[in-house]
């Protein structure tokens, strides 16, 4: 379960963060420490058992707990994510290099996702905002809009092309 939150600090900052509960997330590997040690009685189980459970605590470790976007007009967008253990990562993008904000769809073989994503005029790449935290279409739709206004102004909502900006 996702849960967005709004903070804006006046006409010119806005922070929108997606966190996620991990308190729920289930540990299917501590039923594979057991079943490895109770098969494997001797110093090979021992050893699979400590690799499996250095595994789980570096995984639960990494997981990723929340994702923000800081959008700041005529500055650009901050992208930055929070792991369980405390570790942030932070990337900013400049107004200039922006040269859009989507919502896009990615389609796997049992389920469609919805994302924002950043398209810079430097990279041929899409740079995905929530890559990990996957909140709603309606969550998007909310940051997508807040994140245009601040970013383009009064232009209308579509492809803010390199020749609209020239002109």
């Amino acid at each position: 379960m996702t849960v967005c939150s709004t903070h804006r600090v006046g006409h010119d900052l806005v922070c929108y963060t997606v966190s996620r509960d991990l308190s729920k997330t289930p540990n299917s590997n501590v039923f594979i420490f057991v079943l490895i040690f109770a098969c494997f009685r001797n110093s090979i189980g021992i050893c699979l058992s400590l690799i499996l459970v250095i595994w789980n605590i570096w995984t639960w470790a990494n997981q990723t707990q929340s994702e923000s976007i800081s959008v700041i007009r005529g500055l650009g967008i901050q992208i930055s994510s929070k792991t369980r253990m405390g570790r942030e990562t932070c990337c900013l993008f400049d107004s200039s290099r922006i040269e859009d904000v989507v919502i896009n769809e990615g389609i796997s073989l049992w389920r469609v996702r919805y994302y924002l994503a950043i398209i810079l005029k430097d990279s041929e790449n899409l740079k995905l905002v929530f890559p990990e935290t996957f909140p709603g279409i309606e969550q998007l739709v909310e940051i997508y809009h807040g994140t245009r206004a601040l970013l383009f102004g009064n232009q209308e909502l579509g492809f803010h092309s390199r020749a609209s900006s020239q002109h």
